[in-house]
């Protein structure tokens, strides 16, 4: 069992790994701007809990602080993104979407969706039920990580 388990585990993250590469391409651009998945995934978090602080956004992206805001003060620069500091404690910055990045999300959301359904148009039909009924599986065991 102990060698199937391996075999398996390599090729899950052999998998993982080229999924991420091949959606994550560098000529995925996305409306000009260059989204990587930890920009998209920042941005669907701004948008889905706007206004976000900045502990808040380095909590749920598991950074420190420091690489947080080096996240934000790119995706600000690049008008994905905007600062509004407290009125009463500047040290208090808020986050939220522009709409130029709620449309450079959805077209990169599109485009990282495109180039996975150009691998699975490859599945049968069959194929595309087994993978589905083992992948729910999957993260039906796998613990949730801890926020």
């Amino acid at each position: 069992m102990k060698n199937q388990n391996d075999r398996l585990a390599n090729l899950i993250l052999e998998t993982s790994s080229r999924l991420r590469e091949w959606t994550m391409s560098p000529q995925a651009t996305h409306g000009s701007v260059a989204l990587t998945r930890v920009r998209i995934t920042t941005l669907k978090y701004i948008l889905e809990n706007q206004p976000v602080t900045m502990k808040e956004l380095a909590d749920h992206l598991r950074v420190a602080p420091p690489t947080a805001t080096l996240l934000v003060s790119g995706l600000s620069a690049q008008g994905l993104i905007r600062r509004a500091v407290g009125a009463k404690d500047r040290r208090n910055v808020r986050v939220t979407i522009t709409p130029k990045g709620r449309r450079s999300l959805a077209i990169g959301c599109r485009e990282m969706y495109q180039r996975i359904h150009l691998i699975l148009d490859h599945l049968t039909v069959q194929e595309h039920t087994q993978l589905e009924r083992m992948l729910t599986r999957l993260i039906a065991v796998t613990p949730a990580p801890e926020k």
